[in-house]
């Protein structure tokens, strides 16, 4: 059963994520993590986790899209909107701002970045799971 509540704030987190990556990629250096406190960047991290999910939400409806019982609109908005989000989840500023995030996490923490990237990931699963969007958790490496 599916909690908007928590569902909307998932999708806010995603979000803005997405705002901070564009405006990275769009030449505007605003990660800014404020001396890299721990909560900021703990913020940052989970906002980066959400979006490659949320992306990977996307992009999975796109792909198993009944055609027959929607509208033509709706499945090609919904189609641009996941190749978009797609193209800037594979962009190196993605990839450089969750590496840059997991490594200051890590020395934060003193924990290595495989364990905080494994705990945060663990995080974001279950706020996936109490907002109802997922069943449970399994790893998928590709």
């Amino acid at each position: 059963m599916m909690n908007s509540e928590k569902t909307k704030e998932i999708y806010s987190q995603a979000q803005e994520a997405q705002k901070l990556l564009e405006n990275l990629k769009n030449g505007n250096n605003v990660l800014d993590i404020s001396g890299h406190e721990v909560e900021t960047c703990k913020t940052k991290l989970l906002q980066m986790l959400h979006f490659r999910q949320y992306t990977c939400m996307y992009k999975f409806a796109f792909q198993e899209w009944d055609v027959n019982t929607s509208l033509e609109q709706t499945y090609i908005e919904i189609g641009v909107e996941a190749r978009n989000l797609n193209i800037l989840l594979n962009h190196d500023i993605f990839k450089e701002t969750l590496c840059s995030l997991l490594l200051i996490q890590a020395e934060n923490e003193n924990k290595t970045i495989e364990e905080v990237h494994e705990e945060y990931m663990q995080e974001v699963g279950k706020q996936w799971m109490d907002a109802g969007l997922i069943q449970g958790l399994r790893m998928n490496i590709s």
